[in-house]
């Protein structure tokens, strides 16, 4: 009879459809809230009724420069109205003051991982397409945070020959604006919707380490 809410200033609510009552939720989280980002998803751990782990999603710095920020995921403990043993799971990067395309939703599969995406972040010139950055990708991690043995980079990375490393959190790629996914209640597979170009929107069918082909494949046009 409760429902978690997120607002993209920064602030989470507990609201009670039985009573009304509304709740505000103390958490020591630093919201970037700029552009297209801010405090974004909020889902409930597998095994909420036990343990009341959630996860969230939200535009951070933890680097303490000035460059702008980046889609973050952290997990926590609801303890009544506040967040408690908040721990940051995964930050990508580099930040950036452009205000476009976080992202970012948050799904769980039967297995034990969790999924969440982050936007190209106004860079679709490099970030889609590129293995070593953030940017334009959909992620798995263990519900801990560590990175599965079985993702599609984990294997390609023991042989990869530049200085700079894979991203082996990466599950797929060459992602615009992924801001809606779900789990089919059959099939189990993903189901992401992906904010294209004007007229370009998209709903794929996510499968482990494809590339979806932004910027190089659209079937939209660029506004300007």
């Amino acid at each position: 009879d409760e429902l978690l809410i997120t607002e993209k200033k920064g602030k989470i609510k507990l609201i009670n459809i039985i009573n009304n009552n509304v709740s505000e939720i103390d958490h020591n989280l630093k919201v970037l809230n700029y552009g297209q980002g801010g405090l974004l998803d909020v889902a409930l751990h597998p095994d909420f009724s036990k343990n009341k782990i959630i996860y969230l999603t939200l535009g951070a710095n933890t680097e303490s420069d000035n460059k702008g920020g980046n889609t973050s995921l952290y997990c926590a403990t609801l303890h009544g109205t506040e967040l408690i043993d908040v721990k940051l799971l995964y930050k990508a990067t580099p930040n950036t003051k452009k205000g476009q395309h976080f992202g970012s939703r948050i799904v769980f599969d039967k297995e034990g991982h969790i999924y969440f995406s982050v936007g190209d972040r106004g860079n679709r010139e490099v970030n889609p397409q590129d293995i070593t950055r953030d940017g334009g990708k959909i992620y798995r991690l263990s519900l801990d945070g560590s990175i599965p043995i079985d993702n599609p980079l984990v294997e390609k990375s023991d042989n990869w020959s530049s200085d700079t490393p894979l991203k082996t959190a990466i599950y797929s790629y060459g992602h615009r604006n992924p801001q809606g996914m779900v789990i089919h209640p059959v099939t189990g597979e993903i189901w992401e919707h992906e904010h294209g170009p004007q007229g370009g929107d998209e709903i794929n069918i996510i499968k482990k380490g494809d590339n979806y082909g932004w910027p190089e494949i659209t079937y939209g046009i660029n506004y300007s």
